[in-house]
């Protein structure tokens, strides 16, 4: 059902931004991001590395895809999800920063996830899927992503939440001059 909301929600997005553009053509003016974004210059996804810059808002990202964070059993983080878990009543999405961590002892490819609101980690991304990932961030793709669920928060006897993230890669900034 959750889906089916979702859906729907930016299929009507997507038709309003559609009328903004053919609206603002009359006028000589291209809709800002203020006016195009969901909240804070962060639709889809993003906070401060949001894709959508310059006259046109949307760019489209070169692979999207889905990942569980894992270490969200230590050191404290599963009430960081539960914290998440109401943002999510609130929103389609948590924007969260993933940040490198060269110099993480067990893996030089570690990726922290960030909760934006908060600036506390609540995990990192898996090993196997950091690899590729790392390599990208380091040669500056952008990277975006989202909480798109808490996991296992269906069921009020599950103590142990997971999290679930959409990430959207993007090509590095052109640029200018």
């Amino acid at each position: 059902m959750g889906q089916m909301v979702g859906g729907i929600g930016i299929m009507i997005f997507g038709i309003v931004y559609f009328f903004m553009v053919i609206l603002s053509r009359g006028k000589g003016e291209s809709p800002t991001t203020s006016q195009t974004t969901k909240k804070d210059g962060a639709w889809p996804a993003g906070g401060k590395d949001s894709p959508g810059w310059g006259e046109f808002p949307f760019v489209v990202p070169i692979k999207t895809f889905r990942t569980k964070v894992v270490g969200v059993t230590r050191r404290g983080r599963q009430p960081q999800l539960r914290r998440m878990l109401e943002q999510l009543d609130d929103d389609y999405y948590v924007d969260v920063e993933l940040v490198r961590d060269p110099n993480n002892k067990h893996d030089p490819n570690a990726i922290k996830v960030i909760n934006e609101e908060t600036g506390k980690q609540i995990g990192f991304i898996s090993a196997g899927v950091a690899v590729g990932l790392a390599k990208q961030m380091d040669a500056g793709y952008r990277v975006v992503a989202s909480v798109v669920d808490i996991l296992g928060a269906w069921d009020e006897e599950i103590t142990t939440l997971g999290c679930l993230l959409e990430i959207a890669i993007y090509e590095p900034r052109q640029r200018d001059g």
